[in-house]
């Protein structure tokens, strides 16, 4: 079993990740196809990612889309076959300010989240991807 420690450390490491997310110009838009595109994948893009100990590797981003600006989230775990533990994808997304309509969290899953657990490809790792659209606008 793979065990989450939140710790001052985490918490601040996810803060800045989140905080050069918010800023407009580092949205993610899927449509963007211009030179350099590739490296504006959010999991090509060290300011998006980050490594919470005993393996919980996240991307995160704000990303366009035809209906809003989504708050994005995928989770992967290093261990082959296995998911990460829907309560520690709960507490990681929570991390990242997933929350309710009315500003709340409650335990898994919020009304609201669209949570998908990816089965990996040869190009992204078997993960947990949750969506949450925001009150942003494009």
């Amino acid at each position: 079993m793979r065990v989450l420690v939140i710790s001052d450390e985490i918490r601040s490491m996810v803060d800045d990740v989140v905080k050069y997310c918010e800023q407009q110009e580092n949205w993610y838009d899927p449509r963007d196809k211009k030179p350099g595109w590739i490296n504006r994948l959010p999991g090509n893009n060290k300011n998006m990612t980050c490594e919470i100990p005993d393996g919980y590797r996240c991307v995160f981003s704000f990303t366009i889309h035809p209906s809003g600006v989504y708050r994005h989230l995928s989770i992967s775990a290093p261990t082959e076959g296995l998911y990460p533990h829907p309560q520690a994808v709960y507490e990681i997304a929570k991390l990242f300010k997933f929350t309710e309509r009315d500003g709340h969290v409650a335990p898994p899953f919020p009304d609201g989240w669209l949570v998908h657990m990816h089965p990996g490809d040869h190009i992204n790792d078997q993960c947990v991807v949750v969506a949450q659209l925001t009150d942003l606008q494009p």
